[in-house]
């Protein structure tokens, strides 16, 4: 709080001393808020009258705020979330589990008979015989979904006439605790 009994140097020390500690020491940043040049910043820190003291690194702030050691103010640190969420992807990759898969549960198992061509039906009209089967994409495990190929072939010649264009089918997540 500024004390206009004080005069005007001292005020001007105050404010130039709040600004150098709310850009962290940084006279540069400190010149550009208060809209002086920088060389007016340099000069009052020179004279003696503004106290900058030792800082401590900026790291070392941010951890003592997350922890708990930093104003007593009330207020939410948003550094607290982000070393919490550091905190747990490092839990997470030492499980070796993603957090989604952690919370949300892992993928329904495989069907036995993935990549095997199925007869589904004959169509009455072209009397061809309707084959599809499931694949992974590009042979990945940890797909979110499944590619569906679908192909009509001749019944007599088993060649293959039509070939649908592939669709992928969501796969669904079993629950931590649900095994269905």
């Amino acid at each position: 709080m500024l004390n206009l009994d004080d005069g005007l140097d001292a005020m001007l020390g105050q404010i130039i001393e709040a600004a150098l500690e709310a850009e962290d020491g940084n006279k540069a940043r400190a010149a550009a808020r208060l809209k002086v040049s920088l060389r007016t910043v340099q000069r009052h820190v020179a004279s003696g009258l503004i106290h900058t003291g030792a800082r401590e690194p900026r790291i070392r702030q941010l951890v003592a705020a997350s922890v708990g050691q930093g104003s007593s103010s009330g207020r939410r640190n948003p550094n607290r979330a982000a070393l919490w969420t550091c905190v747990f992807m490092v839990y997470f990759t030492a499980q070796g589990v993603s957090p989604v898969a952690f919370f949300a549960g892992g993928y329904e198992p495989y069907d036995p008979a993935l990549a095997q061509w199925k007869e589904l039906s004959r169509d009455e009209h072209s009397g061809l015989v309707r084959e599809q089967r499931l694949l992974l994409p590009n042979g990945d495990g940890g797909a979110s979904y499944l590619e569906l190929q679908i192909r009509h072939r001749d019944p007599a010649t088993r060649r293959i006439e039509v070939v649908e264009p592939p669709r992928r089918i969501p796969r669904r997540r079993v629950g931590r605790n649900n095994t269905t």
